[in-house]
């Protein structure tokens, strides 16, 4: 599991972090949302898409 966190895009990770400690100690969900709304219009978005359309990891070059 590790190994396949440490794959994914560094921006979704950065990300993911800051919502579960926010809702650790906040129930901020529209915290969450924004968050998401975020990653989705991402280019980790989009080159996660292109890559498993294309059959092949994915090159993720966004910074948290």
């Amino acid at each position: 599991m590790a190994i396949e966190i440490a794959a994914s895009s560094p921006l979704a990770l950065e990300v993911g972090k800051k919502v579960i400690d926010r809702r650790l100690h906040h129930a901020d969900f529209d915290f969450s949302t924004e968050a998401l709304t975020v990653l989705q219009a991402s280019p980790d978005m989009k080159e996660r898409t292109a890559a498993f359309l294309g059959k092949r990891k994915p090159d993720f070059c966004s910074r948290g």
